[in-house]
């Protein structure tokens, strides 16, 4: 084998056939407001968590949307991480794609409150490494989609 290290019996490489593989949001993610003739958000294809999901319906929402909906995203609530507001709900309701919905865990039309309690998807959550016993594990055996591990210290800073 050259002079380069060979890989141990417990390591394990993950190729991945395309970059896009790994996202939990697979499709462009859109609110509507069909009623109003307004596309609200869109957020892109993508690899989300709550915080960065958070960050992108904030940067993406659109001047019209802002104007006309004044739609509200609060997080870190008591009962939810994120709180999406309609103060205008009952004038103009707002849709969600499917894929965006899936991801959210709520349906495809947004309440005048929608509460998000969590990603639904596995791939959205962090394992910290050194809180997994390398040999009794629920991934010994089968393989995996973990790409890296992060520090707390480190998600934090994506904040």
């Amino acid at each position: 084998m050259g002079t380069g290290t060979a890989l141990g019996s417990k390591t394990y490489v993950k190729k991945l056939n395309s970059p896009s593989s790994w996202h939990n949001l697979k499709r462009v993610g859109v609110l509507n407001s069909d009623r109003a003739g307004i596309r609200v958000a869109q957020i892109p294809q993508g690899h989300y968590n709550l915080i960065s999901l958070v960050k992108e319906l904030k940067s993406n929402l659109t001047d019209r949307a802002k104007q006309t909906i004044k739609l509200e995203i609060e997080t870190d609530n008591p009962n939810s991480g994120l709180k999406i507001i309609n103060p205008v709900h009952d004038r103009y309701p707002i849709d969600v794609s499917h894929a965006l919905a899936n991801l959210m865990g709520t349906g495809t039309a947004l309440g005048s409150k929608t509460y998000v309690k969590k990603l639904n998807s596995p791939s959205a959550y962090f394992i910290h490494c050194d809180l997994i016993d390398p040999k009794n594990n629920f991934f010994n055996g089968k393989r995996t989609d973990i790409l890296s591990k992060s520090t707390y210290k480190e998600l934090l800073m994506l904040k």
